[in-house]
């Protein structure tokens, strides 16, 4: 099984419009990459409140990454299975990218 596309990033809790709404997948049997770059002027969220979707629900809880050339401080992207979301550790910017790798 494998898939590649596009999902549409949808935000909760968020400060801000990203200029990018869009997140690229690829799906390889249960595993799952993603990456999304969420453009802006100004975003800015809370921690542990801020959320967006990812393009499948997760499986099981699992841990992703996250790099920005522009952000106060890195972090980790948790994925959470009940909501099939994934919640920034730690955001503040005007580009950020987020990646992680899990299963569904």
């Amino acid at each position: 099984d494998y898939e590649e596309g596009t999902f549409t990033v949808t935000w909760a809790n968020l400060t801000g419009t990203p200029s990018n709404t869009t997140g690229y997948y690829t799906k390889v049997g249960r595993q799952v990459f993603f990456t999304y770059a969420a453009g802006a002027n100004s975003i800015s969220g809370t921690n542990n409140s801020v959320n967006f979707t990812l393009p499948f629900t997760p499986a099981i809880d699992a841990s992703g990454s996250m790099i920005s050339g522009f952000i106060v401080n890195g972090g980790s992207v948790y994925l959470y299975q009940s909501n099939g979301k994934a919640y920034p550790e730690s955001f503040n910017g005007t580009l950020m990218v987020f990646s992680g790798v899990y299963h569904v």
